[in-house]
C-alpha cells in the first residue's frame, strides 16, 4: 500500500452484479499486502500454486457468490451458469484495471464453489484463491457446535491437504468471522480452530472482523496457540472508527481495508 495514511472511502469494491467497479486510481490501495509472503511460499489458487510475486494487483476480499440460507448445506444452492452469465463480464472489466489476482472469500455453507471459481479463473484468466474455514451464526450447521476444535480443526487441514470435497482444489487461507465483543464461545472455538490449522498448514487466517475489541480478542485465542499476528487478517478494519490510531497502536495483523472508493462529500 502507498506509504502514509489511505484515505478511507465510501463503496465497498464488490463485485456482486449492481456495485460498482474502482477506478485504477483508487485500485492502488487495494493491494493484496504481500510484503510478508515469503517467495519460497507459494500462494494457493484454484488451478495451482503460484509465486507470492506473481500475485500482482490483488482484490482481497470479494464474493463472487453468497447463500447464508442454508446454514450446514454444502450444496451451491444457486444455478452455475447464471452466475457465470453475471459475473464474467464484471471479471472481464476488472482485468482492464490490472487486476490479476482476487481472493473470494465465501466460506463453506454459504456458498463457496470451489469447481465454478476454477472455471471462472480458467475462462478469465484471473488467478482466484479460496478457502476452508467457516463462517458465524447462524451460517453454522450443528455439528460445529457438536464436535470439539480439535476435531474442527481436522477437517479443515484435511481440505488443506488433500483438496476440497475430492475436486482436487486446495485452499489458500482460512476464512472465519466473529461477533462484536465479548466473542461467543462458538466464535471462540472456531477462532481456536482456524488457529490449529494455521499451526499445522501454514494457512494464513482471515477473520470478519470490525472492531478492534474484537481483533484483540481474536489475536489472543490465535497467539495462544503459536500462531504469529502477522498471520492473521483484521477483515473490514475500516469499520473501526479510529483505524488510524487504534490498528497500529493495538493490533500485529494485517488490516484489510476493503471498502475504497472515491468519497465525494469530503468526510
Amino acid at each position: 500500500m502507498p506509504k502514509g495514511k489511505p484515505k478511507i472511502y465510501r463503496v465497498r469494491f464488490c463485485l456482486v452484479g449492481r456495485h460498482l467497479l474502482p477506478t485504477q486510481t483508487n485500485l492502488r490501495y487495494y493491494r493484496f499486502m504481500t510484503t510478508n509472503i515469503p517467495d519460497s511460499r507459494p500462494i494457493i489458487t484454484v488451478t495451482g500454486p503460484i509465486a507470492a510475486g506473481d500475485m500482482g494487483l490483488t482484490l482481497p476480499h470479494e464474493h463472487i457468490m453468497l447463500d447464508p440460507t442454508k446454514p450446514g448445506d454444502l450444496s451451491p444452492g444457486y444455478d452455475r451458469g447464471e452466475i457465470r452469465k453475471r459475473m464474467l463480464p464484471y471479471l472481464e472489466e476488472i482485468k482492464k484495471h490490472g487486476v490479476r489476482t482476487f481472493v473470494e472469500c465465501t466460506p463453506m455453507f454459504i456458498g463457496r464453489d470451489p469447481v465454478l471459481l476454477r472455471e471462472i479463473s480458467e475462462e478469465t484468466g484471473i488467478q482466484i484463491v479460496t478457502n476452508t474455514g467457516q463462517y458465524k451464526p447462524p451460517a453454522l450447521p450443528r455439528r460445529t457446535y457438536e464436535i470439539s476444535d480439535e476435531e474442527l480443526a481436522d477437517e479443515w487441514i484435511a481440505e488443506a491437504r488433500d483438496g476440497i470435497d475430492g475436486t482436487g482444489i486446495f485452499p489458500g487461507f482460512v476464512k472465519t468471522a466473529v461477533e462484536e465483543v465479548p466473542l461467543l464461545p462458538i466464535n471462540r472455538k472456531v477462532i481456536r480452530a482456524a488457529a490449529l490449522t494455521s499451526v499445522e498448514t501454514g494457512l494464513p487466517i482471515a477473520t470478519h472482523t470490525c472492531l478492534v475489541s474484537a481483533a484483540t480478542e481474536v489475536l489472543d485465542i490465535i497467539e495462544a496457540e503459536g500462531v504469529a499476528p502477522d498471520k492473521w487478517i483484521f477483515v473490514h478494519a475500516q469499520v473501526e472508527t479510529g483505524i488510524h490510531s487504534d490498528i497500529e497502536q493495538v493490533l500485529g495483523g494485517m488490516p484489510n481495508v476493503d471498502v475504497v472508493c472515491r468519497n465525494t462529500d469530503g468526510a
